[in-house]
């Protein structure tokens, strides 16, 4: 009973983390505010949004790192109850565990997201879109530019690359990232929680 009840906490914990990233995905765009969707999103997860927000642990200059924190602490809710599901108690090894699915899932967290912006910096690219004078644009330049250019100095550190180049590698690298660190998340997950005490 208890593992079952455990397990419908771990879903509904997947399903809220699922829309705190769909709300925080939307305000990246403010011509989304207002919506219905906005509106419901907002009500349900700003309140443990609104728990990091403006700590100034969490800020660098004018980013806000702060919906890292919130799915840093969601990852480690729902590890400590897929744990207990499986395992009905805690061990050394799964507090080990728990401690480094929170670091990679953070991990998996920001480069998916630095993917969304190169991927959306590279369509805008693609398409010639007037960026120079957006608000929007010069938002997004400011989050990829230090990223592309460091994953781009990894690949080819004494040339200078066309911009379009840059942008394709460096998408190309952070959606390698995503699945590498997933793998490397489930094979010494396993190995973690497998140990004996």
């Amino acid at each position: 009973m208890f593992q079952t009840s455990m397990r419908i906490v771990s879903g509904v914990l997947n399903f809220y983390s699922i829309l705190v990233f769909v709300r925080i995905i939307l305000t990246w765009f403010p011509m989304t505010e207002g919506g219905r969707l906005q509106y419901f999103l907002a009500r349900i997860t700003d309140p443990f949004l609104n728990m990091f927000r403006g700590k100034r642990i969490f800020q660098i200059g004018n980013m806000d790192f702060s919906p890292i924190a919130a799915f840093i602490l969601l990852s480690i809710a729902i590890n400590i109850t897929r744990i207990l599901s499986r395992l009905g108690g805690i061990s050394a090894g799964a507090v080990l565990f728990i401690g480094f699915s929170a670091i990679t899932g953070a991990a998996v967290f920001l480069a998916g997201m630095f993917s969304i912006i190169v991927a959306l910096r590279l369509a805008a690219y693609v398409v010639n879109a007037d960026t120079y004078y957006s608000p929007f644009w010069r938002a997004i330049d400011a989050i990829s530019a230090p990223v592309i250019f460091r994953i781009t100095r990894v690949f080819f550190p004494k040339r200078i690359v066309r911009y379009k180049t840059s942008l394709i590698i460096s998408l190309a690298s952070l959606a390698a990232v995503i699945p590498a660190l997933s793998a490397l998340k489930a094979l010494l997950g396993n190995l973690l929680l497998s140990l004996p005490f």
